[in-house]
């Protein structure tokens, strides 16, 4: 969203001088790892990646605390970057504890508060005041929902909402939601690779949201698959790259963060569609003293690190290498899991307090971004 795709983040990444500092603290990890560090990491990294809720649930209950809490926002010291972070903190929430509770539906009770204060939050006109403010419209208004104009980023909010049903079906904003869903459903339908998430701007990411949006309100309501065919070759023909990349926005260079998480939306809806991108890849995915890692550009290619690569180390990102962790669940490559793990627990600072467990440096959104990933389903 805004001059990125709002998601792309990661624990590892650092708003204004703690940037600099993670930066620092990253460098001289990279040129001095021993193998403590290795054995460390390893040991909490091979449950997660093998989805042992043991170790999943100490840290799902650090965020569905701070849900319930309202704990939620960002401070970038920027106050877009800050409302679209909050957002992105419930929906991936959501997310997270859906996917929870979809696996052991035992856990409904002990989730549910907190997948309701997430989605109040979503359904807050205050949580989507920077759209509004951009597009001199409510994104949720009669008037914006029958027409066909953008506002891409509500993408993110929808699916989160959609993921709260699969907990919560009956919620005294469903019709409210079903509308939200149908009017960006016929977006896709009309121009699936050219919805702008604000005026002149498009980006992936924020058109993938809108299929997980529409896949997982599908599956949460019981309701036939949408056609999303024709989309996906749209989406196909314009927005990936010869290499197989996910293009940034329609005209940019390929960008690892956007490929992986538009590869993570997209399979919400088509896991065969979503495996094609992570073919292509993951292949450039490594490793290094048993730490993986994954490029924020393709072999050959430079840019700039920015909000949404977050620090990139010879060629290597940190939301490129975060966000490769849904998709390798998803396609059961536990070993790539496991690498990129390794990474997160020891870069990102993993901590386990009694029965809570956080990455402290990523703070609320690191926490719920990182949980979505851990805990996506392996494709049947």
């Amino acid at each position: 969203m805004a001059n990125r795709a709002a998601g792309q983040l990661t624990p590892c990444s650092y708003p204004g001088v703690t940037r600099l500092r993670g930066l620092t603290l990253v460098l001289a990890g990279l040129a001095c790892l021993p193998w403590g560090p290795l054995g460390w990491a390893d040991h909490g990294a091979a449950p997660l990646a093998n989805a042992e809720p043991e170790s999943i649930l100490p840290w799902a209950r650090t965020v569905a605390e701070r849900a319930v809490n309202g704990s939620t926002n960002a401070d970038t010291g920027d106050p877009l970057f800050d409302a679209e972070w909050a957002l992105v903190t419930c929906q991936m929430t959501n997310i997270a504890l859906a996917q929870i509770v979809s696996a052991d539906p035992r856990r409904r009770d002990e989730f549910l508060p907190a997948v309701r204060a997430c989605s109040g939050q979503l359904l807050d006109p205050a949580t989507r005041a920077f759209g509004t403010a951009l597009w001199n419209e409510d994104g949720l208004s009669e008037d914006a929902l029958a027409s066909d104009r953008g506002h891409a980023y509500l993408g993110w909010l929808a699916s989160g909402l959609s993921a709260a049903r699969l907990v919560d079906p009956d919620p005294p904003w469903r019709a409210e939601h079903d509308r939200l869903i149908a009017g960006l459903a016929r977006r896709l339908e009309l121009a699936p690779d050219a919805i702008e998430t604000y005026p002149e701007q498009r980006f992936s990411a924020d058109i993938a949201s809108l299929v997980a949006a529409v896949a997982l309100h599908a599956r949460a309501t019981d309701r036939p698959e949408p056609r999303l065919a024709p989309f996906l070759v749209s989406f196909k023909h314009a927005l990936i790259s010869e290499r197989g990349w996910v293009r940034h926005h329609p005209g940019s260079a390929p960008r690892g963060s956007t490929t992986a998480v538009t590869s993570w939306f997209l399979g919400f809806a088509d896991a065969s569609v979503a495996r094609e991108i992570d073919e292509a890849y993951v292949t450039t995915c490594g490793a290094t003293l048993g730490f993986g890692t994954c490029r924020e550009y393709p072999p050959g290619v430079s840019g700039p690190m920015d909000i949404d690569s977050g620090p990139i180390f010879f060629g290597a990102g940190v939301s490129a290498t975060g966000f490769s962790i849904g998709p390798a669940m998803r396609r059961g490559d536990a070993p790539l899991a496991r690498r990129v793990l390794r990474t997160a627990r020891l870069f990102g600072l993993s901590a386990t307090r009694g029965e809570r467990a956080s990455f402290l440096a990523g703070g609320p959104i690191g926490d719920a971004l990182l949980l979505a990933m851990v805990t996506t389903e392996r494709a049947r």
